[in-house]
């Protein structure tokens, strides 16, 4: 069985598929193979995983949708597992993240991306959903349900063992470990550079600005409500008006990005012309 850890950006999928990998191992039941798009011969992974050994499992962690995945769960030769956040805390943890500011979140058109992810993942039959807050205020609870969802029986000793290796306290001394031997990513933990900031719910508040919560919220307002998060701007014209800062922030962004990589594009082609 192919178990997909597919949640939002920076909202907690590498918990879950933290949660499984230790899950299965413990039991001995299979591994995890880490982030899908550095993993080898994928398609022979694949094949393992839904024919010639399909009753152990077999973990990988992607947040990009393919119909192709959407087939094999249909088929039940797959499972996923998924996780959304507060987009605005979505955001301010993706500019900690890559370091850089809320202009280069939003040229990369990196909100309406993570909106069509979840559209297409939350689409599917039979995948578990968890809320960010509810999986880290209460860990133990998410691997019970994690392990209920691909169909493990496992017993108290396990589930509080998983909980704690899973805890932020313990991801956050692990990162600290990688920090003093200079590593940016471990491939066994899919652990990287600057995982985690704080990991708490609203942080967004003291990261955004009123004009960008603004400029986040106009663009999802619609999610934001489906999935249960009070938006600070809830009149639509006062939400817009609140967000033509940010707005003209981005123009003046863009133009000069713009402009600078086009003189490196020129000053280029002049030192290479003979």
């Amino acid at each position: 069985m192919l178990i997909f850890c597919c949640g939002l950006m920076r909202s907690g999928s590498t918990v879950q598929y933290k949660i499984t990998e230790s899950l299965v191992q413990k039991l001995e039941k299979g591994k995890g193979y880490g982030w899908l798009p550095h993993i080898e011969n994928r398609e022979e992974l694949f094949s393992l995983a839904t024919e010639k050994d399909a009753d152990n499992y077999y973990i990988v962690k992607i947040h990009g949708y393919s119909p192709h995945f959407g087939d094999l769960i249909a088929q039940n030769q797959a499972k996923a597992i998924y996780v959304y956040r507060d987009l605005r805390d979505v955001v301010a943890s993706f500019m900690s993240w890559r370091a850089t500011d809320f202009n280069g979140v939003i040229r990369e058109r990196w909100i309406e991306k993570v909106l069509k992810d979840s559209q297409n993942w939350e689409s599917l039959p039979d995948i578990h959903i968890s809320q960010y807050e509810t999986l880290i205020g209460d860990l133990r609870g998410e691997v019970c349900r994690i392990a209920d969802y691909i169909g493990l029986d496992v017993g108290e000793d396990i589930i509080e063992q998983v909980a704690d290796e899973c805890s932020i306290q313990k991801t956050k001394q692990k990162m600290q470990a990688m920090e003093k031997t200079g590593l940016n990513l471990d491939t066994k933990s899919i652990l990287h550079k600057n995982h985690i900031k704080s990991g708490k719910a609203k942080s967004y508040l003291g990261e955004l600005t009123p004009a960008q919560i603004a400029f986040v919220e106009a663009k999802s307002a619609l999610w934001m409500n489906a999935h249960t998060y009070d938006l600070d701007y809830r009149n639509p014209v006062y939400r817009q008006l609140q967000s033509l800062k940010a707005i003209v922030d981005q123009i003046i962004s863009d133009f000069i990005f713009y402009a600078r990589r086009s003189k490196s594009k020129i000053d280029r082609r002049l030192r290479s012309s003979p």
